[in-house]
């Protein structure tokens, strides 16, 4: 097969590379000296614990690699990822794993409780709110980045290994990149409407 033929009539990966670079630089030049700072801003009121931002810091990091690294070998190339992108993104997976359980720990017992009033009457379920709460939505992504980061990593280890056929190796991989796919809608939300929005 043509390994350097692309998806859909795409651009190919060495010019996505080109925009991504060029993008990241322009992000620390100027702008990005102030995004930075108000995303420390942001990161310490919501992570008043050093430990807990360090920990939060790795696991948006490594989340963010293994995203983008994954993403465009699935869009722009028929191949599956291989080389050092690969080498890089199982290196990084490890600390995901390693970050997310951290997170998990420090993060799930402020999680667990939804907010109060929010009480669900099974007799009158026309009077169940069509909207999540506020209160309510930080503790539901959570829960779902967490639980897609957990298929991740178990699908991950479990391609790894010799027990499974190849047919299962198949679907772990399928499960693997619709887990990812999920991870990264819930870290989408969680930024879009928790991180950038105020309490």
């Amino acid at each position: 097969p043509d390994f350097g033929r692309t998806k859909a009539g795409r651009l190919p990966l060495d010019a996505y590379a080109a925009w991504a670079y060029r993008r990241l630089t322009a992000l620390a030049e100027g702008r990005g000296s102030r995004a930075y700072e108000a995303a420390d801003r942001r990161l310490s009121s919501l992570y008043q614990d050093r430990a807990l931002r360090w920990v939060a810091v790795g696991l948006a990091g490594s989340f963010a690699y293994l995203a983008a690294s994954g993403l465009a070998f699935a869009l722009f190339t028929t191949r599956g990822m291989y080389g050092l992108v690969l080498l890089v993104h199982v290196v990084t997976g490890g600390l995901f794993a390693a970050c997310l359980a951290a997170f998990l720990v420090l993060r799930a017992n402020d999680n667990v409780a939804g907010p109060e009033g929010f009480v669900i009457d099974r007799f009158a379920l026309r009077k169940f709110p069509r909207a999540l709460p506020p209160e309510l939505l930080r503790p539901v992504l959570f829960w779902i980045f967490i639980a897609a980061g957990l298929v991740l990593t178990v699908t991950a280890l479990g391609s790894m290994l010799r027990f499974f056929t190849f047919d299962a190796q198949t679907e772990l991989i399928e499960v693997h990149r619709w887990s990812a796919l999920a991870a990264t809608l819930a870290a989408m939300a969680f930024y879009d409407s928790v991180f950038l929005a105020g309490d």
